[in-house]
Order: structure tokens, then sequence, then C-alpha cells
């Protein structure tokens, strides 16, 4: 169950490579995860204390920017997930996008910088 109650907003969202999983990103710092096929939600993870603003997906790692200027490297599925990387930009991470060769995020944060990461 989601750590502060059942209500929730959130503020951003992909579906998965596979089309099985939704991931979605909330003000109160966690990403939700939901099967499409079951139509059951599947996992609450705790990742920032200040909000989720962007994920991404490459390659079946979920890529989150945060409130508190930190984009972390997820892995897993359905309920198992873990942090295996993080970054610190500085700012509120407002985006995060793949690059076209799938080998590099472009983040931007809310003090005007971008970044490139590689995956």
């Amino acid at each position: 169950m989601p750590s502060t109650g059942l209500t929730r907003q959130f503020t951003c969202g992909l579906v998965d490579t596979t089309g099985q999983f939704a991931i979605f990103g909330t003000t109160s710092g966690e990403l939700c995860v939901f099967n499409l096929v079951s139509k059951i939600f599947r996992a609450s993870i705790p990742v920032s204390s200040n909000g989720i603003l962007a994920v991404a997906e490459i390659d079946g790692s979920v890529f989150v920017g945060s409130g508190d200027g930190k984009v972390k490297k997820l892995v897993g599925q359905d309920v198992t997930w873990s942090i295996v990387a993080e970054s610190f930009l500085g700012g509120k991470i407002t985006s995060i996008s793949p690059s076209s060769d799938l080998r590099e995020l472009v983040c931007g944060n809310s003090i005007g910088c971008i970044y490139r990461l590689l995956s």
C-alpha cells in the first residue's frame, strides 16, 4: 500500500516498453506501478521526499527526476524494484528524455541547466 494513505496526485508517468506496466510519479515522492493487463495496483516505491517530477525508461531501467535535484536509476519489475544509481544535478529535475540512440538522458532542471547523463 502507499505510504501516506490512499489518495495520490500523479505528476508524470509512462507505459513500459512491454506494454504491461504503467509507472507514475507522485507529489509525495513515490513511484506507483500498475499492471495494465490485470488492471491491478502492484507497488509503491518511495524514491524522494520532494516529489517525482519526471520519469523515462531506457532498456527496462526507469529513470526518475525529483524535486530534490536527484536523478535515480531503478531496475526491477512488478513489485520488486531497487535504486542502482543516483546523480545530484541541483534544482528540481523538471524533465527527462532519452536520446534517440538510447545511450543518454537529457535532463532539465528548475534553475535553467540542461545535463546529459549516460544511461
